[in-house]
């Protein structure tokens, strides 16, 4: 399997943002600059046309679960459920302690996210298929991943719980 240079990602970063920010739709965007990071990075056409395949079926987990959420994301906005879900939570604690509400809803949800990226949670999995990562070199993370949700979990219940911000 051919390698790309760093010098061919960096090409392929400059190039994917460059017309994204000129606002090429972002698929279009992200494969020209995969096609151009590779050809620069040292991959004829071939190989570069190869490697942007074989990376794709890599992320398919990844990508129908972001769309999966996107879609429900549309359904709760479409329906007004996001709407009555966020008057509900301002009413419950008041407008001053909603915004910090919501905050320790997202930070408890992050530290959630945590138990999901063990080895047995699907997340665990969908984020080593999209950057193309084996097991074995995923697991070499979790010691990192559990101290980043140990740190979400304490200053949570700190913020909320000894505290008492949250309401």
């Amino acid at each position: 399997m051919v390698t790309v240079s760093a010098l061919g990602a960096m090409v392929a970063l400059v190039v994917a943002i460059g017309l994204i920010l000129k606002k090429v739709p972002p698929v279009y965007g992200m494969m020209a600059g995969a096609l151009a990071g590779g050809l620069v990075g040292g991959a004829d056409l071939v190989q570069t046309v190869t490697l942007m395949v074989t990376g794709a079926l890599g992320i398919t987990n990844a990508v129908l679960r972001i769309l999966a959420a996107g879609v429900l994301a549309g359904v709760l906005i479409e329906s007004g459920a996001a709407n009555t879900i966020a008057e509900t939570i301002v009413r419950k604690v008041g407008e001053k302690r909603a915004l910090l509400a919501l905050a320790g809803a997202a930070m408890i949800h992050a530290g959630a996210v945590v138990l999901d990226q063990m080895p047995h949670g699907s997340f665990f999995h969908a984020t080593g298929g999209s950057v193309n990562m084996q097991v074995h070199e995923r697991l070499k993370l979790l010691p990192y991943e559990t101290m980043v949700g140990l740190v979400i979990a304490i200053v949570s219940t700190l913020i909320f719980g000894v505290f008492g911000f949250g309401g």
